[in-house]
């Protein structure tokens, strides 16, 4: 368990035990005042999702024109201040503000999604899937280990898929994976 089985995974069956992310997405800033805030540092900006508590900042320096110009309503790249699950935020639930800059909403139009560390037993379950995807005997245990070591194509960030199952007819060579 833990630490031991972490060693063991990567060196008796080349698995890397996935470790919790943070929450990571976007937030929209719309200036509907007359202050404009010029490059805003990396860190420099903390909002608020007032009913999980949880707080994020800006991953990107941004700048906020005043209201009326091209950039009074703008995309921040943010992640959340704590590791894992716990960060995530469905879409419109950041609304809050923790560094004030006067006349600003913000508003996440998107999830924000952060993912737990693996427990043992998913490691374990990886570890024997990661043994069959390299076996002409183990096309279903390959199945599940591509499911498991999923990769988000845009970004690399590893896809939240947290419940899986396929149907008992994958050796027949249709899979429904669900």
């Amino acid at each position: 368990s833990g630490s031991g089985l972490q060693l063991l995974a990567l060196y008796m069956y080349g698995v890397t035990a996935p470790t919790a992310t943070f929450a990571t997405g976007s937030i929209t800033l719309t200036n509907s005042g007359g202050a404009v805030y010029p490059s805003v540092p990396v860190g420099g900006y903390t909002v608020l999702n007032p009913k999980t508590g949880q707080t994020y900042t800006n991953t990107a320096i941004f700048s906020l024109g005043a209201v009326g110009s091209p950039t009074a309503v703008i995309s921040v790249p943010v992640q959340a201040t704590v590791q894992g699950a716990i960060g995530s935020s469905n879409p419109q639930t950041i609304t809050a503000q923790v560094t004030v800059l006067l006349g600003v909403s913000v508003v996440n139009p998107v999830s924000v999604v952060g993912i737990d560390a693996i427990s043992d037993a998913a490691l374990r379950q990886l570890c024997l899937n990661a043994l069959g995807a390299r076996s002409v005997r183990g096309p279903r245990n390959a199945y599940g280990y591509a499911v498991q070591t999923a990769l988000n194509a845009v970004t690399g960030a590893p896809v939240n898929i947290n419940r899986w199952d396929m149907s008992e007819s994958s050796h027949t060579g249709v899979v429904t994976i669900y």
